[in-house]
């Protein structure tokens, strides 16, 4: 499974912190690549995969978009968290 988090660190990036947190509590980081707005190649793959008026966090599920922090959290427990029990 291909992921890669879409977020922003530092001012108004409250909800990436959520999601990066409860991937770092549930020992998820690893399966997910990081990619920060804050650098222009990431924004512009951001406008790319999710539309030209996307805001962070999204996170990239095999291709497709998850948008929002308790949309991203929901799909992380039912397609990620599951698997494990």
């Amino acid at each position: 499974m291909k992921l890669r988090l879409f977020h922003k660190i530092g001012e108004g990036g409250t909800d990436s912190a959520a999601v990066r947190q409860f991937l770092v509590d549930n020992g998820l980081t690893e399966l997910v690549e990081f990619s920060n707005i804050g650098y222009e190649d990431s924004a512009m793959a951001l406008h790319e995969v999710a539309g030209p008026n996307s805001q962070v966090p999204v996170l990239i599920a095999n291709g497709k978009p998850v948008r929002g922090k308790s949309a991203i959290i929901d799909w992380l427990k039912t397609n990620l968290l599951v698997l494990r029990d």
